[in-house]
């Protein structure tokens, strides 16, 4: 049969927010306390730390676009192949440290009555520029494509 020629366009890749790759995120619960609001409603409001360790890319594959950011590339193979693997294509990459330094930002999210979650965020990014990167799928661990 004839092979195509697939743009693969990996939209919301997974863990990647504005050019973010969330390499380990851990939350633990670490109290509970009463808290009433301007309207006297009270809920019982539940204390948490979250640790987010991040990698932030500065440079390399990627196209922002108005909303997305997304890598296009060409790869041949038939139409119901690309159908199939859609869901099971992920990411490889090699990349390079492109600061000297690592982003540290702490946050407070406060509780609401309709969310009682207080939620004490810890973010650490470290700053790269991807320099090669591979597609494969999850499924086998075959390489789909290679730069």
């Amino acid at each position: 049969g004839h092979r195509f020629f697939r743009t693969i366009k990996m939209y919301h890749l997974q863990g990647v927010i504005d050019g973010v790759f969330v390499l380990r995120s851990n939350t633990t619960a670490t109290g509970q306390y009463v808290a009433t609001n301007a309207f006297g409603v009270r809920k019982v409001v539940t204390r948490f730390v979250k640790n987010v360790y991040e990698l932030r890319v500065t440079g390399g594959y990627f196209v922002v676009g108005d909303r997305d950011w997304s890598i296009n590339i060409a790869v041949p193979m038939q139409v119901t192949e690309a159908i199939s693997l859609k869901n099971h294509l992920r990411l490889a990459f090699v990349c390079t440290i492109s600061g000297s330094e690592v982003k540290r930002e702490d946050q407070t999210i406060e509780a609401t009555a309709s969310d009682p979650r207080e939620v004490q965020l810890h973010e650490i990014g470290l700053p790269v520029r991807i320099d090669k990167l591979w597609v494969f799928d999850s499924r086998t661990g075959g390489i789909i494509w290679r730069d």
